[in-house]
């Protein structure tokens, strides 16, 4: 792993990874991923610059997106949902079951990027999102999706 810091969506997958949690106040990025079936869900806050990235998608090193975006005057809600779901909180990792004994799996990720460029992530993966979410991940995600399709 790179110690290069990057505040560029696309790379940020590729910044240090935060070595301990630090106060949700100094989140600049948050992504958030649900895959199930065929439906992939990518939310996409740049809460430094007050953006929504619009249609984006993941790659192997980060986001894509066709560039466009929308400015949001109240990220500071993202930073509430953040902390009344305790997301920070959660687990770094709820998969539970051997990629090899199932197929066509669900996952989610959810990665957020502080001030100092480091990058702290949750995730799951597996046959079934019940088994491989913490408690109020639904809820959680429900509430950013709602946030982010108000806004758009």
């Amino acid at each position: 792993m790179s110690d290069k810091v990057s505040y560029d969506f696309y790379t940020f997958l590729q910044s240090p990874q935060a070595t301990e949690k630090q106060d949700f106040s100094k989140v600049i990025k948050l992504v958030v991923t649900q895959n199930e079936g065929s439906q992939d869900e990518t939310l996409v806050l740049d809460l430094e610059n007050e953006e929504i990235l619009i249609d984006p998608w993941m790659s192997s090193h980060g986001i894509n997106s066709q560039g466009e975006t929308q400015s949001v005057d109240d990220m500071r809600e993202v930073l509430n949902i953040i902390e009344r779901y305790n997301v920070q909180d959660w687990k770094d990792n709820y998969s539970t079951e051997n990629p090899t004994s199932y197929e066509d799996g669900v996952g989610w990720n959810v990665w957020y990027q502080y001030e100092d460029g480091t990058v702290q992530s949750h995730k799951g993966s597996g046959s079934g999102l019940e088994k491989i979410t913490p408690e109020g991940f639904d809820d959680f995600f429900n509430a950013l999706e709602t946030f982010v399709n108000e806004r758009l």
